[in-house]
């Protein structure tokens, strides 16, 4: 995996944080991985073009709540249909300034729209995927992205 797409992924996140909910989002531990992973609240976009893979985002209920809340700017007490929207959009920002960084030094991608999951275990063939884990921390609690890269 290029140093360039975990590099992108994780200014993505920073920049989105900071401009859509005026938040920090500390990069915690990046490691690369092949075992089995579980989200309460989970959204997954596919990549398609240059960099083939899957940008996940994972997250505990308590996170995503407070996640719905900053994007809706009022307390949300429940994950319905529309607060879950809110998880799929922000993956949508960070997955769309990923590629719009990977464009602008000639790599060709698409996303997908992105797919939302709950309490799911997700397994990435080691076979098949080259997969990096980053967990970001902020004050709206721990955020885990991975990014899934498909070998050729």
């Amino acid at each position: 995996m290029k140093p360039v797409y975990i590099k992108y992924l994780i200014e993505s996140v920073h920049e989105i944080f900071d401009e859509n909910f005026a938040l920090k989002a500390h990069k915690g531990k990046v490691s690369f991985y092949t075992h089995d992973l579980k989200a309460d609240v989970g959204a997954m976009i596919s990549l398609v073009g240059d960099l083939e893979g899957d940008i996940i985002l994972m997250l505990d209920q308590p996170t995503a709540l407070k996640i719905a809340s900053k994007m809706f700017q009022e307390d949300i007490k429940e994950l319905d249909d529309l607060s879950l929207s809110s998880i799929t959009e922000l993956l949508n920002f960070i997955a769309g300034r990923m590629i719009t960084k990977l464009f602008q030094l000639k790599y060709d991608n698409d996303i997908t729209p992105p797919e939302l999951f709950l309490n799911k275990k997700l397994y990435f063939d080691e076979d098949k995927y080259l997969a990096c884990l980053i967990v970001f921390e902020s004050e709206v609690g721990n955020l885990e992205f991975a990014l899934a890269k498909r070998k050729k």
